[in-house]
């Protein structure tokens, strides 16, 4: 695998979700002990700190804390992809997706606590409310397009049969996708790049 950080879905053998990052070449993860695979939404948030691989689900309902290593995490040039993977043309979710974020800071647990108690905070977050909005590398809210909210101007390309679906978990849309070759890719951009 070439991608310096990835969270997935193994929908083929455990539906157990995972967070991986890529340093020297080698894949560090946190699994979660759950499934997931029931119809419901979920909030996964992957976090790397400069020293563990962290994996929250819902705000912290699950926490798991995978393998040790220093950084810096692996920077190859590629795109951002959600509903796929690159190096396996069989591995797309199949499954409606809702506010992707993607952040240049190691959001803290209270953090995440709170973005998934108050979803609709991150349209609105200011100097005084941390994470800030200014940390957001991408932010694709999936309400009817595959625009990036972030303000960094990451906007999505759609492939396959991506749609939108009317129901989400936050806002109007979210995007859906069949499990068989649908994408959206956000260009690479340097402020993708992890540390």
């Amino acid at each position: 695998s070439a991608e310096s950080y990835s969270l997935s879905v193994d929908f083929i053998d455990s539906n157990k979700i995972i967070f991986c990052i890529r340093v020297s070449n080698v894949n560090k993860c946190a699994t979660s002990s759950n499934t997931y695979n029931d119809g419901q939404w979920h909030l996964a948030t992957g976090v790397f700190d400069g020293a563990n691989v962290r994996l929250y689900i819902d705000g912290g309902g699950e926490a798991v804390t995978g393998e040790a290593t220093a950084g810096p995490i692996d920077t190859p040039a590629t795109n951002v992809r959600i509903s796929g993977y690159n190096h396996n043309a069989n591995s797309f979710f199949d499954g409606e997706v809702d506010e992707v974020s993607i952040w240049d800071e190691a959001l803290t647990a209270n953090e995440i606590k709170l973005l998934y108690e108050n979803p609709l905070h991150i349209n609105s977050l200011n100097s005084s409310w941390t994470p800030h909005f200014s940390s957001l590398a991408g932010y694709w809210k999936m309400d009817g397009n595959w625009n990036d909210s972030s303000g960094n101007e990451n906007h999505g390309t759609a492939s396959g049969d991506s749609a939108f679906s009317s129901t989400a978990k936050v806002g109007s849309r979210s995007g859906k996708f069949d499990g068989t070759a649908d994408v959206m890719y956000a260009a690479d951009d340097p402020s993708f790049d992890a540390t």
